[in-house]
């Protein structure tokens, strides 16, 4: 056998582009056609020119040459006596068979007697018979799931299963004592280890070079490649199918969008019918920039959760209940009065839109302390309750110290009662009359808004309801401490 740099006529050192290069050279100069007077001649030199550059330009298989380059020109170098395997060297070449046929010098038949042999090399050091299951090579038209897959991942991660005994280099019997036998174990197994470990590199090496040139392997990857196009193929029908329902979305969505079109100025047209009866909705704008507004604080936000946080705070509840005492003082003093009539009273639970001057917010402790008392000492059920519906104080009388418009007051009558609540009102104003001054802001049967007189005070209270001249009263404390003594 002649060594492959020798065939290709480069240096153990040259490069793989010196290689090819040669290579092409050679491959002109020996090429059946360009020599028709000897073609055989010139066939099987072409053919070795082929096998060795197809070793020299692999960087493994150079690699695995290079380092057993002398043992696959010569055969195996071990002496005789230690020869145990069979020489793998000599089927590393495509020299070795002749065509991929399964006739007797064919590849097929070739590597399948020799990892048949070296499948009974090993054999040979198992004692159980199960585990003689090596995968075979099979034939030219063995299956690849069932054969040919199986077979490649089994060599090319070969271990072999002898013990490489024969390369003992030492006697163990000659040992004096168990410490040298123990020394001498560990030589002959670093010996051992050595042998396994080349002969299995042998084994796999041979593996991968029959694999490089099977013809059935090279049918699958053409078999997988032929699946990849038609899987190419199928995703871009679908992609096509894709775009091609896109585009007809696109045209419906263009219908759709012309109905939406006609379906606006339908919307719009009732719009404009309905702000041209009932206002073009500039109040509810208005509405909801005041909705923003504290009345009670006085304060101006910018969103709504501004608004809700500041709804919150301890300093607004102070100020909400300095307000809901000041208006129940004022409805207190503004209802004890009548005598006609029995007015059932039921305090509004919405307080926020209801806003008061700087004045009252700076009330003396003093004040503050007596409207706390005036109201520890009213009891709304002890003598009427009074229901707040929409009663708007004067903006002149009240100077602006009641922003929004209160509820008006609704008055019902009770027949069955009122003879008793006026013989109590009436002993109680005559009582008051012997023993305090008079109040700052006596009773009578005229509105002290527009001065207008009335023959009854029934008809003056119905003048204050409908007309909205209804006026806070300012209390005397001693003569609500009287009252209130009276009616414990």
């Amino acid at each position: 056998m002649k060594c492959y740099y020798e065939l290709l006529e480069v240096d153990k050192k040259a490069t793989p582009e010196e290689i090819k290069k040669n290579y092409r050279k050679l491959a002109l100069k020996w090429h059946p056609d360009k020599n028709p007077d000897r073609l055989q001649e010139c066939t099987e030199y072409f053919a070795l020119l082929q096998a060795a550059y197809e070793v020299l330009s692999d960087p493994h298989e150079k690699a695995f040459y290079d380092r057993h380059r002398e043992s696959i020109l010569r055969g195996y170098d071990e002496p005789q006596e230690r020869r145990t395997g069979l020489d793998v060297y000599q089927y590393m070449t495509t020299s070795c068979y002749k065509g991929y046929g399964d006739d007797e010098k064919g590849f097929y038949s070739v590597y399948r007697k020799v990892f048949e042999t070296i499948a009974e090399e090993d054999y040979n050091s198992i004692d159980d018979a199960k585990e003689w299951n090596y995968p075979m090579f099979g034939n030219s038209t063995s299956d690849y799931d069932e054969v040919v897959e199986p077979f490649y991942s089994f060599w090319t991660a070969f271990c072999t299963k002898r013990s490489f005994s024969w390369l003992d280099q030492y006697d163990i019997r000659q040992a004096d004592n168990r410490f040298v036998a123990r020394a001498i174990e560990k030589e002959n197994k670093k010996f051992r280890d050595g042998g396994k470990k080349k002969r299995n590199e042998e084994i796999r090496e041979l593996a991968l070079f029959v694999r490089k040139r099977d013809k059935r392997i090279q049918k699958r990857k053409e078999e997988l490649e032929v699946k990849r196009k038609e899987q190419e193929e199928k995703q871009k029908q679908r992609q096509r199918e894709q775009i091609r329902a896109n585009l007809e979305a696109a045209k419906n969505f263009k219908e759709d969008e012309e109905l939406n079109r006609l379906y606006k100025e339908q919307l719009d047209q009732l719009e404009k019918e309905i702000d041209d009866d009932y206002g073009d909705g500039e109040s509810i704008q208005e509405f909801g920039e005041e909705s923003l507004y504290c009345v009670a604080c006085e304060k101006e936000f910018k969103s709504t959760k501004a608004l809700e946080n500041h709804k919150k705070s301890k300093k607004h509840k102070q100020i909400l209940e300095e307000l809901k005492k000041h208006m129940k003082d004022e409805d207190k003093d503004l209802f004890n009065d009548l005598k006609e009539d029995d007015i059932e009273e039921t305090v509004v639970d919405e307080f926020e839109n209801i806003g008061f001057d700087d004045e009252d917010k700076s009330h003396t402790k003093k004040s503050k302390k007596k409207e706390r008392k005036n109201k520890k000492k009213w009891d709304v059920n002890n003598e009427f309750e009074i229901e707040v519906t929409e009663c708007i104080p004067s903006q002149k009388y009240l100077n602006n110290e009641i922003n929004n418009p209160i509820e008006e007051v609704k008055k019902e009558d009770c027949e069955d009662k009122e003879k008793k609540k006026k013989n109590r009102r009436r002993d109680k104003t005559a009582s008051e009359a012997q023993t305090l001054p008079t109040p700052s802001q006596p009773v009578s049967s005229s509105c002290s808004i527009c001065k207008k007189t009335f023959e009854s005070r029934t008809k003056l209270f119905n003048h204050i309801r409908t007309e909205g001249h209804a006026q806070l009263k300012t209390v005397d404390t001693q003569v609500e401490k009287k009252k209130s003594q009276k009616k414990k």
